[in-house]
């Protein structure tokens, strides 16, 4: 028997219909963060590669959902993994070629409610934020203590005379896994 994601079994996954699907992550994160008029959808559904940027391209999500913590976020992945529902992860929804495109019958996780700045680490050179943080507000914050992310699009910010930052990445699921990603800078 295959698992699934924390207490829950694949074998345990029910068929839930879309205003199912609506109705359970409105219970994790309110109505107001749950986005499922087509209207809404439209925007979610493709990315901003030119040729796929009309409206009738692209794949609707069921529903947008945006948690604010990342308990909320384990939630909807256990949601998610229970009902058998594809996920898709989105940042701050810059959204080009080769982006965060849902899949069919699944739902968009829209992280941009946690956008934070954590904590900036001068010492090792890391910053650590949530993941809907907007680049331009990390890269200001960055340049006022003499550093730079630079990962914008190229002539978005100047990098000169900056020590460059680095990002890691970490993904805690349910079952306690921790999934890591990067490593500390070793100077400028």
């Amino acid at each position: 028997m295959k698992r699934g994601l924390g207490r829950f079994k694949v074998k345990d996954a029910v068929n839930v219909n879309s205003q199912g699907i609506i109705k359970l992550l409105t219970e994790i994160v309110g109505k107001d963060n749950v986005l499922h008029e087509p209207y809404d959808l439209i925007a979610y559904s493709r990315d901003r590669y030119p040729i796929l940027t009309h409206p009738k391209l692209g794949v609707k999500p069921v529903a947008v959902v945006r948690p604010a913590t990342t308990d909320e976020v384990r939630e909807i992945v256990v949601l998610a993994n229970k009902h058998r529902i594809p996920l898709t992860p989105r940042g701050s929804g810059t959204n080009y070629a080769g982006s965060a495109v849902p899949v069919k019958g699944g739902v968009v996780l829209d992280l941009t409610r946690m956008n934070k700045i954590l904590s900036i680490n001068d010492d090792s050179m890391s910053v650590k934020v949530q993941a809907g943080v907007i680049l331009q507000n990390l890269e200001e914050t960055l340049n006022n203590k003499g550093f730079t992310f630079g990962h914008d699009p190229p002539g978005q910010f100047s990098h000169r005379h900056r020590r460059r930052m680095h990002i890691n990445s970490v993904i805690r699921m349910e079952s306690g896994q921790v999934w890591r990603h990067g490593t500390p800078c070793s100077g400028p």
